[in-house]
């Protein structure tokens, strides 16, 4: 009896047991499948982080690298930035070293023509001391305007003026002789010269009337005008009047300024009626009335005329 109930017992348990073996195989399997795909997320977790590391490591660089280029390029631009300073520095530098040698230059330059002038008004001295006035009025008008000495320039001048106006009177006297001597060319030459020295003097009415009369004397007509109407903006006696008035009009006549001569003519006839020329004078003014020449000019208005009425 007992045996027939241990072999079902038996087959139950060998039963049992062979399906806990195919259990725990069942369950060796799982397992080994499940640390297959363990193995195989840990490969690829592996992968996942060599991967993350490789970009860590590639962001990195590229951060490193691109903050050392934004530092470089903030140097660099910091650099250029202090070069353009130093530059625009140096350049100004160069102006004002330009500048200051430039005015340098200019101040030599200055010193320059002061020594020249002084040397030159100096030598003017010289020359006034030694009575060669004919070298310090040649002298003098290039010497004049570098003389910065106010004093010196006025003492200077002075001595030229009356260098001048001794030259003018001494020429004066020698064409007043030479006119009486009938020495015309030289008479001339000594009056215009007189001009040259000064053109206005206390003499000037003498003179303007000598050198119109002396240009006359040499048929220069149209000098001899000129003159003598400058001598009539000057009163005279009545009888240098009557000569000036005279050979004004035969001077215009014989320029061909007809009107003009006429108007000389009808102004001499009036003033001077009783002279012995004053028939001659209205005589041609007849001449230019019948030939339709009509009267030009104020001579009455002039100062030698105003008062020579007879």
């Amino acid at each position: 009896m007992s045996e027939r109930v241990d072999k079902p017992l038996l087959e139950t348990t060998l039963r049992e047991v062979k399906e806990d073996i195919i259990e725990s195989r069942n369950l060796t399997i799982k397992t080994d499948n499940l640390v297959k795909n363990l193995s195989g997320d840990i490969r690829q977790i592996g992968k996942r982080q060599e991967m993350f590391e490789k970009k860590f490591v590639f962001n990195s660089v590229m951060a490193y690298v691109l903050f050392s280029v934004l530092i470089f390029a903030g140097l660099y631009l910091a650099f250029q930035a202090q070069v353009a300073r130093e530059r625009s520095a140096v350049e100004g530098a160069n102006v004002r070293i330009g500048d200051l040698q430039h005015r340098v230059e200019e101040l030599e330059s200055e010193l320059q023509r002061r020594r020249e002038a002084e040397e030159e008004a100096y030598a003017i001295y010289r020359l006034t001391e030694e009575k060669k006035h004919d070298e310090v009025l040649a002298r003098f008008p290039s010497v004049r305007g570098k003389i910065v000495n106010r004093a010196e320039k006025e003492l200077l001048a002075a001595d030229v003026d009356r260098i001048n106006r001794q030259l003018a009177w001494d020429a004066f006297e020698y064409g007043v002789r030479a006119f009486k001597s009938r020495e015309y060319e030289k008479a001339r030459d000594a009056f215009m010269k007189s001009l040259r020295h000064v053109e206005k003097t206390h003499y000037s009415p003498q003179l303007e009337w000598m050198l119109g009369m002396t240009q006359f004397k040499l048929k220069a007509f149209g000098e001899a005008a000129d003159h003598l109407l400058k001598s009539l903006d000057y009163k005279f006696d009545r009888g240098t009047t009557n000569e000036i008035v005279y050979h004004l009009a035969v001077s215009l006549d014989r320029l061909g300024r007809y009107a003009e001569a006429r108007h000389a003519y009808e102004v001499y006839a009036q003033k001077f009626a009783y002279d012995k020329r004053a028939p001659g004078a209205l005589k041609r003014t007849l001449e230019f009335n019948r030939e339709g020449i009509k009267s030009e000019g104020e001579l009455q208005n002039l100062p030698a005329l105003k008062d020579a009425d007879e």
